[in-house]
Parts: structure tokens; sequence; C-alpha cells
């Protein structure tokens, strides 16, 4: 099964986190769970990119993300620090550093359903570096699977390197190595950008063509969507104009992609559009709602929660890979 058809076919899972303001930090910069407001836009948060809506609670931190129908809902509890799905049947571990950048999910399944059994763990990690930027993120996961026709156990490691210059991320490359009853198999997804050097993010956003590249075929989750609200740290000091992606899989061509960027600025210089490949994505900000909740909506988006997942979420984000074969 290729990269272009992943998406379509095992489920994604939109993570409602919050971040702190672009500060340095490093990966062994322990902190609690943040108890501030999100990071701001001019004394504004962002609402919405598009059809992705931002929910923030009293206190001003980001607390859930749907899309524009209401689907792939996740909230963060910060009294916890779990991360549940919209059918509060499962739940995941999250972790925050002291400048409130998240730095690991983990989660552990035991699904017995009519005489199927997958019993697994998983953790996803991420790093930064002194200049607060994303460096890394590593996928740890294993499971164990039984039926009366069959039984397995199977492990996963993904590593993934981030490569910064000059302020601009320039490179990542991901390679994910699994391994099932002794068989073991690769994957691998390289991306590239090129940045417009006249062009300055005054502000250090988080563009959105770096969640299209960051959700990759191998990371394929709306995790990435939250760089947008601080929660990866800062982005790049100039304006990406292009991108290249290669992925590759045992027994396959490699395939390739490719993109170009633009940008348009409001008065105070932060993002009021992105255009990736032709298409126009529209950022909408407003005042923080201290009272809590969703103040303004993107044209076209529509208030509520969906009608739930089905109790596997926390299996489908780490088994991505098995399922798939």
């Amino acid at each position: 099964m290729r990269k272009k058809t992943l998406r379509y076919l095992v489920p994604c899972m939109a993570m409602a986190l919050c971040s702190i303001g672009f500060t340095s930090c490093s990966d062994d910069d322990e902190g609690g769970v943040p108890s501030g407001p999100s990071i701001t836009f001019g004394g504004e948060n962002l609402m919405s990119v598009d059809d992705y809506i931002f929910w923030y609670d009293g206190n001003g931190r980001c607390y859930k993300v749907s899309d524009g129908w209401n689907d792939d809902v996740v909230e963060i509890d910060y009294e916890t620090g779990m991360i549940r799905s919209d059918d509060l049947g499962t739940e995941m571990n999250i972790s925050f550093n002291s400048k409130g950048y998240i730095t690991s999910l983990s989660a552990s399944w035991n699904l017995n359903e009519d005489g199927e059994k997958y019993s697994g763990s998983g953790k996803w990690t991420f790093s930064y570096n002194g200049s607060g930027q994303l460096t890394g993120e590593k996928i740890n996961s294993k499971e164990s699977y039984s039926s009366e026709y069959e039984a397995y156990d199977y492990s996963i490691t993904l590593n993934t390197t981030y490569k910064w210059e000059g302020g601009n991320l320039m490179s990542g490359s991901t390679r994910m190595d699994a391994k099932e009853d002794g068989d073991e198999y690769t994957m691998t997804d390289d991306f590239t950008v090129s940045y417009d050097e006249t062009l300055e993010n005054p502000h250090r956003q988080f563009p959105r063509v770096f969640y299209k590249l960051f959700s990759n075929g191998l990371t394929d989750s709306y995790l990435h969507l939250f760089g947008m609200v601080g929660m990866f740290g800062v982005g790049p000091e100039n304006l990406p104009e292009s991108y290249e992606d290669v992925f590759e899989e045992e027994g396959y061509e490699p395939e390739h992609f490719s993109g170009t960027v633009s940008y348009g600025l409001n008065a105070d210089g932060y993002f009021d559009w992105e255009r990736i490949n032709g298409y126009r994505y529209d950022y909408v900000y407003d005042m923080p709602n201290v009272g809590g909740g969703q103040k303004k909506l993107a044209p076209g988006t529509r208030q509520g929660m969906s009608a739930g997942k089905t109790g596997h979420w926390v299996r489908d984000m780490f088994m991505r890979y098995r399922d798939r074969k």
C-alpha cells in the first residue's frame, strides 16, 4: 500500500494541544503541565487555519482542535495530563518541557473483540535544541496479536532528524524499521525546503507547509498541526518557497513529491494566508476569550463535537504501519 492512499485508509487524530511562546529550550529541559495561555499573535489567538479550528479554555490554553465538519476531535485534560478521544474510551499520557513544548505521548492498549486480541504499547518523543527548534522525533511501539487463525509479535522503531541552518529548517529525514516474527522491512521519507531569503518571517510562525511535510506517510497524524499554535517551538526566520519530498518503501519505486509555497502577511506581520500548490489557507485570529471556548470561527465552519471514534484511535497511531501490510 502506497503513501498516497495511507491517509484515506488509516484514521488520523486531531491532537488538541497547547503551547507557550517561542522561547528557547533543550530536550532535557523538563517541566510540568502548562498553566498559562497558549502563544498569541499580537495579543490575539489563532482561531482557525482553513477548516481547522482551535479551541481555548478560560486560561487561554488550547484544549481542543476540530475540523470544519467537527470530525477528528481530541481533547487534552490539563488537570490529569491526559489526551482523550471524543468517545472518552481511550487516553494517552502527554508530557511537556518547561517552555510548554510537547516532549512525549505514550499509551498502551488491550483489546478483545470477537476473538481477536491486541495487546501493545507505544511512545512518541520529541527533542529540541537550545534555540527552541524541533530537532528530532522518535516512535517506539510493539504489539502482540492472536486469534483463532493467526498470531504475531510486531515492533516498530521510527527516527526523524530535522536539520536547521541560519534559522531555517532545511531538511528532514525519517527512517522506520519494523519487525514481525523475525521478518524485517524499512521505509524512509526525506524532504528538503528552500526559502526566499528576501522575505522575513517576522514572528517566527510555524507555517502550515511544515505540517504537510512533518505528517508524511510515516508519521501521518494531525498532531503536527499544532506547530501553528507554538507547540513545536520556533518557526523559520524566512518564508519557505518550495519543497521536495521522496518516499521509499522496500519493493517499490521511490515516490517523488514537490510543491511551491507563497504567503500574504497582515499589517502586523502575521500570516494572513498561505498558498500551497495553488490552494489558499486563510488564517483567522481573534482576541482571547477569557470565559473559555471558541469565540470566532472561519467562514463555513460549525461548532459541536463529532459522534466519536471506535475506541481504536490510540492503536491506530502506533500500529498504522502494521495495518498497511
